[in-house]
């Protein structure tokens, strides 16, 4: 019996050694927000439920509309069930002109008032802290421009990221998509 017992200890220590850590969690990074109503906010404020993030900034002229529009028509697609399960939280790339007055005038342009939408800005050094996390590049430009991709990231309850398209002309039909919605339990 100590012997049964005994390699059964060392298997489990093996399995144990052995076992991929758990992935990092954004909830850890406490990067200090503002939504667009002015309240302060870290994203472990949504811990527990499931996030569609992105970036983008309020002056932008092609790109952030593209995708504003294709999370609008996808986030529309969802049932209501679906979309009280879900967050999407956007941030500003640009956190020395957007504020939360300016992340109101952009929600309302775009129709992205009440639940789901989460539209927060916070300062430079956390902005790029916030995108090498999400995997989003951009660059500002000499004209004021900000030169970005487009990506969403789809970060679990407990803070990880779990997966991430930037295919958004097909989001409704993507893997990605699928993946929010077995997510949300659907």
């Amino acid at each position: 019996m100590k012997r049964l017992i005994a390699t059964a200890v060392l298997a489990l220590s093996a399995m144990l050694a052995h076992a991929e850590p758990a992935a990092p969690s954004i909830f850890d990074a406490k990067l200090p927000l503002v939504d667009q109503e002015g309240k302060s906010f870290e994203l472990a404020k949504f811990k527990g439920q499931p996030m569609v993030m992105t970036m983008f900034y309020g002056n932008c002229k092609v790109a952030c509309p593209m995708t504003l529009h294709a999370l609008h028509e996808w986030v529309d697609g969802l049932s209501q069930q679906e979309r009280d399960k879900l967050k999407v939280v956007m941030v500003s790339l640009d956190p020395a002109h957007d504020t939360p007055a300016s992340l109101v005038q952009v929600a309302g342009m775009h129709h992205l008032e009440g639940n789901p939408w989460v539209l927060a800005v916070t300062d430079a050094s956390h902005t790029r802290t916030l995108s090498a996390m999400l995997d989003i590049r951009y660059r500002q430009l000499a004209d004021g421009e900000i030169n970005h991709s487009m990506r969403l990231v789809l970060v679990d309850g407990q803070g990880a990221i779990v997966d991430a398209t930037e295919d958004l002309q097909t989001l409704p039909d993507t893997a990605f998509s699928k993946h929010v919605r077995q997510m949300l339990g659907n």
